[in-house]
């Protein structure tokens, strides 16, 4: 089966594999992130599509859009899309299988640029469905997407939480012994939760190969004074930043995502940190974002830090595999928000213009080419 790129323009081969990998994809970035002053513009990415909600609380959607058509699958150019079916937008939180909207009013509806293929002509393509209103969840003031967990915080503190079929019945159901968070993060394995007390609380999905049946949470021992996590749906780790602005980090660190390995690895194909540990090199840190293999970190002073699994060797270069500190992007000032795909990265700068860099098989970057970017290219709303 030939893919082509580019209706109306360029065209090329992606191959079966990646058509595959479309249609299959449970991926990343939460990423949700809110410009602190200039224009207002709020970000979420999720593994190769991203949504941006403009000041007058409209959508833009781009990536990860194609038609298949006599076995070929046609990427379509995947600039900025402006959403007609949704209006007063104040948060989205982006996932591979849903986005969740935070209305001005307090509630949440669901939406998706799904793929939809016929079965028997293997025709078909991508296609957006109809925006569903969540029940039961109003005054909610914070919406947070994983990979098939769901939650949301009202304006009380309290948090709702949903998982997808088959693990779950896809409907709210508030967390129990919980009234005073206000901050969540569903990641791919877990929620996490700041209490009012800069306390951090989590909740694993899976306990091993089975579904975790209680729904309690237990304290992240090591973690006082947190003021705000990081997002990243697809992501196995997490960030917590705390009220010095001191990031510290726990969970999957494959690539040093985390950081330097800490403890002992039985399983040299499984490093994990337990117990968060400090991230060196930074400081004053108002945003950190994660993807399945590297973290992103924003701080005051406009300036994006990355470390991880080096894009550059990823893409063939002969560069270090990971970076295990933080690693400053070239190129980036005056930064006030920033958010990651599975492989891509945006950032809004305080001038509000936007900028994309990273891969760009399925149009993630918003540009039309087709050509991935080490260096960030602006991406113009129409």
């Amino acid at each position: 089966m030939k893919c082509l790129k580019a209706s109306h323009s360029r065209t090329g081969l992606l191959g079966t594999s990646l058509l595959l990998s479309s249609l299959l994809l449970t991926a990343a970035a939460p990423n949700s992130a809110q410009a602190a002053e200039g224009p207002r513009l709020f970000l979420s990415s999720a593994a190769r599509h991203n949504v941006v909600i403009d000041a007058s609380g409209s959508l833009w959607y781009w990536g990860n859009r194609a038609q298949v058509t006599g076995g070929e699958t046609i990427v379509l150019d995947n600039k900025p899309e402006r959403i007609t079916t949704l209006a007063g937008a104040k948060q989205i939180s982006a996932s591979v299988k849903r986005n969740l909207i935070l209305k001005e009013d307090g509630t949440v509806w669901t939406w998706s640029c799904d793929w939809v293929i016929d079965p028997n002509t293997r025709e078909g393509g991508s296609k957006f469905s109809a925006p569903q209103q969540m029940a039961g969840l109003s005054h909610i003031v914070k919406v947070s997407a994983g990979m098939s967990m769901y939650a949301a915080l009202d304006k009380d503190g309290r948090v709702w939480m949903w998982i997808d079929p088959p693990y779950g019945q896809g409907e709210a159901s508030l967390v129990p012994d919980v009234s005073d968070a206000v901050d969540i993060s569903a990641g791919g394995d877990r929620l996490v939760i700041v209490k009012k007390d800069g306390t951090v609380w989590q909740w694993m999905q899976f306990k091993g190969m089975n579904l975790n049946p209680d729904k309690k949470f237990t304290k992240v021992e090591g973690l006082e004074g947190v003021v705000k996590l990081s997002q990243g749906e697809e992501a196995a780790h997490h960030m917590a930043i705390d009220k010095n602005g001191d990031v510290w980090g726990w969970g999957n660190n494959l690539v040093n995502q985390v950081g330097p390995q800490t403890e002992p690895v039985p399983d040299r194909d499984k490093p994990v940190i337990g117990k968060p540990v400090k991230i060196q090199g930074l400081s004053h840190v108002t945003e950190v974002t994660t993807t399945s293999l590297s973290t992103l970190a924003l701080s005051e002073d406009g300036s994006v830090y990355y470390w991880g699994l080096n894009p550059a060797w990823a893409w063939g270069s002969k560069e270090k595999m990971k970076w295990d500190t933080p690693q400053p992007w070239a190129g980036l000032r005056d930064i006030i928000a920033v958010e990651a795909g599975e492989s891509h990265y945006l950032a809004l700068q305080k001038d509000g213009t936007l900028w994309a860099w990273g891969e760009n098989q399925l149009g993630q970057l918003g540009d039309a080419t087709f050509r991935k970017s080490m260096t960030p290219v602006q991406v113009k709303l129409p």
